[in-house]
């Protein structure tokens, strides 16, 4: 047995919600390829031993975010706690999938990433504290940078707040040297900086949003406020305007990367930002606050504590209002080619050429799709069939009512034909088919289409194929009208 000492960058996914930033891990596992190019080692295997890390900034970085946890652990109850801890910290992992759901559908799960906003209440709160100080302005700038770092460091690195943090210091450093510097060519020099440290990020999704989102405020708001907000004059309106333009510029920008990777499009999401976003802003200044003052006072900050716990109640429930509206998230499949093509709409020279693409493409993929097509969807709650008909039938083994009613909400289906199902727990409009608890699907037929399972069924999983034998299957005569048998290696029901 030898040792080799290898060092290479890989990725490792722990299912505990523990902090381990800063900390030196012992993993017993695996490094295993991986297809995507922005993650090509991940690490499989269990975390034996976790020892606290040897340099000084690990030790600073795991005290001070282990500070704010338990800090927020013992003000905010459990569901606060995940949501309130996504707002200062950033990611969305803690969440229940109910209630991530809730806010990807009302379209407002961005509040929960760390970004510009974050960046400019730890400004704002430093910037306060150093108008006290008798120093220069190049030493107050150096300071708050110092702990905009600091904070980048406890969120873990993310691209957003990296992305705000070297735009801050690129534009504080241009009012330093007295220089008028265009957005635009901020966030392009980011860009560039980023792709230099590391080629990779531009595969990273959450850096593709970050920048998309910049680049759509950069780019289209001053449209939007040149031919309509300058115009308004009533202040209240003017506010309420600027508000909604900035979100449907970054709205409108990341939509195809939305459209492209998760294939949904939330409808209102500039009506649901305009109430959240000022709710989340005023609950991540009284988060900001509220660990300030609990290093001092406890029973204050459980007092701050108590008005954070009604915004966050507030912000649930005006989300989950917006993800029960129909069609608040349509779910599309468009071709990435056109996704792309809207990009170069921004260009006032390839404008014109974009849109032509884009009408020439879609007529050749509609007369392409008039010919009967089955859909057939697969998600953790059931499959979801539409016939060229117009029928939806929905096949599950589970018994939860709710798991069926979010999924069949996210594919926009009101109303089911035809159920498939353990027990009759959702309405149907025709006909409900009762399921073993083991289920073979042996053939599907739809009109002049058959799928048939072969003798052997072959599970495919990237590289990897496992061949199970048929034995469980009874076979039988095909009848004249017989559309599929369903069975559990004992039983078998006919469907016609």
């Amino acid at each position: 047995n030898r040792i080799i000492n290898y060092k290479i960058p890989v990725e490792f996914y722990t299912r505990e919600h523990k902090t381990y930033l800063g900390r030196k891990l012992l993993i017993k596992g695996r490094i295993k390829n991986s297809k995507f190019a922005n993650r090509p080692n991940l690490l499989t295997g269990n975390i034996i031993e976790t020892d606290p890390g040897s340099t000084f900034l690990g030790t600073v970085l795991f005290s001070v975010r282990g500070y704010i946890d338990s800090m927020l652990k013992s003000l905010l109850m459990n569901e606060h706690y995940d949501l309130g801890t996504g707002l200062i910290l950033g990611g969305s992992g803690r969440l229940k999938k109910d209630l991530k759901d809730v806010f990807v559908r009302a379209g407002v799960l961005h509040i929960l990433a760390v970004s510009g906003l974050h960046v400019g209440f730890v400004c704002m709160f430093v910037g306060f504290i150093l108008i006290f100080i008798p120093i220069s302005a190049r030493i107050k700038f150096f300071i708050i940078m110092l702990v905009l770092c600091l904070y980048t460091g406890i969120t873990g690195f993310r691209p957003g707040v990296c992305r705000a943090t070297l735009m801050a210091f690129l534009f504080g450093l241009s009012l330093i040297l007295q220089r008028n510097v265009d957005g635009v060519h901020i966030i392009n020099i980011t860009a560039i900086i980023f792709l230099l440290i590391n080629p990779l990020l531009i595969f990273d999704i959450g850096a593709q949003l970050s920048f998309s989102a910049v680049y759509g405020i950069l780019f289209l708001y001053p449209i939007i406020e040149n031919s309509i907000i300058k115009r308004i004059n009533v202040k209240l309106y003017k506010f309420i305007m600027t508000s909604m333009a900035v979100s449907f510029s970054a709205q409108l920008s990341v939509s195809p990367l939305l459209i492209y990777y998760f294939h949904r499009l939330p409808t209102l999401a500039v009506i649901s930002n305009l109430i959240i976003v000022p709710i989340a802003s005023i609950t991540i200044f009284l988060l900001f606050f509220c660990l300030i003052i609990g290093t001092f006072s406890f029973m204050l900050a459980k007092m701050i504590a108590v008005l954070i716990s009604i915004l966050l109640s507030i912000l649930i429930i005006i989300s989950k209002l917006f993800a029960g509206i129909p069609f608040s998230t349509i779910t599309l499949y468009i071709s990435p080619i056109i996704l792309l093509l809207l990009y170069f709409i921004y260009s006032r020279r390839l404008r014109k050429l974009a849109i032509y693409s884009i009408i020439i493409i879609s007529i050749f993929l509609s007369i392409s799709s008039l010919s009967d097509c089955v859909i057939i969807k697969t998600g953790t709650a059931g499959t979801l069939i539409s016939t060229p008909y117009g029928e939806n039938i929905f096949i599950t083994s589970r018994r939860s009512k709710v798991q069926t009613a979010v999924f069949l909400a996210n594919q926009n289906i009101e109303k089911l034909d035809y159920l498939a199902a353990t027990e009759n727990h959702y309405p149907v409009e025709k006909k409900f088919f009762e399921l073993p608890d083991k289920l073979h699907v042996k053939r599907i037929k739809f009109g002049k289409m058959t799928i048939n399972v072969s003798d052997n069924i072959n599970i495919i999983f990237r590289e990897k194929k496992i061949t199970l034998d048929n034995s469980d299957f009874k076979y039988y005569e095909e009848e004249e009208n017989l559309s599929y048998i369903l069975t559990d290696g004992k039983d078998v029901q006919k469907f016609c």
